[in-house]
């Protein structure tokens, strides 16, 4: 495990992501029926907390330290977001299958409920090449909310639709395995008529 220094702790790492959230109401409204699914799925996972809701755009990277010159470009890359607000709906919930042990939880959509949010990540990735940023996200995004992390694999279930208006574009410094999440920026999406 890499360390510091000779004597040290092992490095924290340090993750950077783009993400949208929902409002305070959506996000107690999603709140409640990841508890209401936990139950009926029997999961004994521990649920994320409801300000830390979102949906990952594009995970920029994980590092020992963040660099300053990827934040720089990030919040620039931000600032310079013109895109209008659009909403996302999720009408299902199921576990996604990877690795066992921790499975996420999370709510799913449809292509057509879900097509604004991948143009929009899908221009934020061209912003990002423009000036020299390469994510550690890939190509395939599947839009999702995750609810919790769970061993157990829950099949998919219909849920009755969320949905919201993603109307903030949001930078986020997360300290993996702290659970805390360090807002870096905050760019509001203009609102078109």
């Amino acid at each position: 495990m890499p360390q510091p220094g000779l004597f040290g702790e092992p490095a924290m790492l340090q993750r950077l992501f783009f993400a949208v959230k929902p409002d305070a109401e959506t996000a107690g409204r999603i709140s409640a029926l990841g508890d209401q699914l936990k139950r009926a799925e029997g999961l004994s996972g521990k649920a994320i907390k409801t300000e830390r809701l979102h949906i990952t755009l594009i995970h920029v990277g994980d590092w020992d330290g963040l660099p300053k010159g990827v934040v720089d470009d990030c919040q620039r890359v931000g600032e310079a977001t013109d895109a209008g607000a659009f909403e996302v709906a999720f009408d299902r919930a199921q576990s996604f299958s990877g690795a066992t042990g921790n499975r996420p939880y999370v709510l799913l959509g449809n292509e057509t409920d879900l097509a604004a949010v991948k143009s929009f990540r899908a221009d934020l990735l061209r912003r990002l090449a423009s000036v020299g940023v390469k994510p550690k996200s890939n190509l395939q995004f599947n839009p999702h909310v995750t609810l919790l992390y769970d061993p157990k694999l829950a099949p998919e279930r219909a849920v009755e639709p969320i949905r919201w208006r993603a109307r903030d574009l949001l930078l986020i410094h997360s300290e993996i395995g702290l659970n805390k999440y360090h807002e870096l920026g905050r760019w509001p999406l203009e609102t078109r008529s």
